[in-house]
């Protein structure tokens, strides 16, 4: 027997065992987790396939009761769809057939639709049912926080691009960033005051990570340089800390520092980290496995403990996204892979378990980049 993956699901853990409290002493040491740790706690918790369809599920997105995903039929069309988790049923957001990277604030969803004059932005209003676009073409990869809408602004057919807000209570567009290299993956905090993106020298390569906040009177940004040793790494804000991945001594690992600057905070585990977002006090992300295949971890800054999510040997996770303290429920979503029987062989030495069943049992059912805003 042999197993290949083809189909992409989106798993929700409902984390009920962690605390969110911010401003604790944990999130402001260098926090190392000590040599003699051979085990990990998994996190208890209910799991729940939320995209279970032929094709892709990718670039999963979560706010509070509210969850966001791109679905690709592999058949030449891309949709949006969304899972209210009140009422347990998914929806399909109106639009074209060519329809991507989404993020959602609880209430709308931002996402990118491509036509014959280029890339656009919609705002989806969830009450109304209705989507409003924004901006010129060429914009892409929206985030929401607030009233602000965070996005790509590219030049062209080149892979310069800067990155705007847009503030949806004005009509106003601000550029944050305007230089000649590509600037990357905006994420907006929850309250719309702190924007984050990668800036790179040449495509995905010679990274830094650059923030952007409003002052306190609320009437300019500032920018700056948040960390410049970064090889393409993730990055995402609370309002408070900002979290991103970092390539130093030959692997990559996740920092963070408050919003303001302050000493660069690290948080060391064996292997590659990825994929690192943040939501009230928990950060989510992903770590390598000893058989390096990765599984998603949490650490909860206000005890300083860290948690494994899922343990699939032999198979990733990616992607993923987290909502703490939404009526006293976490959510976590990500991207996961299931297998398939597509073919008969001979040889034991093709073959790969699947992952435990019981991450897609409760329903009768680069990676591209994903901004998120969460509450």
């Amino acid at each position: 027997m042999k197993f290949r993956t083809l189909i992409f699901l989106l798993i929700v853990a409902v984390l009920t065992s962690t605390t969110a409290t911010l401003n604790s002493r944990a999130a402001l040491n260098n926090v190392e987790l000590p040599a003699q740790v051979t085990s990990i706690p998994m996190l208890s918790g209910t799991k729940q396939a939320i995209g279970v369809a032929p094709g892709s599920q990718t670039n999963p997105s979560v706010t509070c009761n509210v969850a966001t995903y791109t679905s690709d039929d592999f058949e030449g069309t891309s949709s949006i769809h969304y899972f209210d988790f009140a009422t347990n049923t998914d929806h399909v957001v109106p639009g074209n057939g060519l329809d991507r990277l989404s993020d959602t604030d609880g209430q709308r969803i931002a996402f990118t639709q491509f036509d014959a004059t280029g890339d656009h932005i919609g705002i989806y209003d969830i009450a109304s049912q209705t989507t409003t676009f924004i901006g010129s073409p060429g914009n892409s990869d929206p985030a929401l926080g607030g009233n602000l809408v965070a996005f790509r602004h590219g030049e062209g057919s080149s892979l310069i691009g800067d990155i705007f807000i847009y503030d949806r209570s004005t009509g106003g567009f601000l550029p944050l960033s305007y230089n000649d290299v590509p600037d990357w993956s905006p994420s907006v905090s929850p309250d719309g005051k702190v924007v984050v993106w990668t800036t790179c020298q040449v495509d995905h390569g010679g990274c830094s990570i650059y923030s952007s906040a409003l002052n306190s009177a609320g009437t300019v940004f500032s920018a700056r340089l948040v960390s410049g040793t970064v090889d393409y790494g993730s990055a995402d804000t609370n309002g408070q800390l900002i979290v991103y991945t970092s390539e130093r001594n030959g692997e990559n690992d996740i920092y963070f520092q408050t919003v303001a600057g302050s000493t660069e905070m690290h948080l060391a585990i064996p292997g590659d980290q990825r994929d690192v977002r943040i939501s009230g006090n928990l950060i989510v992300f992903e770590s390598q496995t000893a058989d390096k295949s990765y599984d998603v971890f949490v650490y909860d800054l206000s005890t300083a403990r860290l948690y494994q999510v899922t343990n699939t040997p032999g198979f990733d996770e990616t992607l993923s996204d987290i909502a703490a303290g939404c009526n006293g429920v976490n959510r976590i979503v990500m991207q996961c892979l299931e297998p398939s029987v597509t073919s008969m062989s001979t040889s034991p030495s093709v073959r790969q378990t699947p992952p435990p069943r019981a991450l897609h049992s409760r329903l009768s059912s680069t990676p591209a980049r994903r901004s998120q805003a969460k509450s």
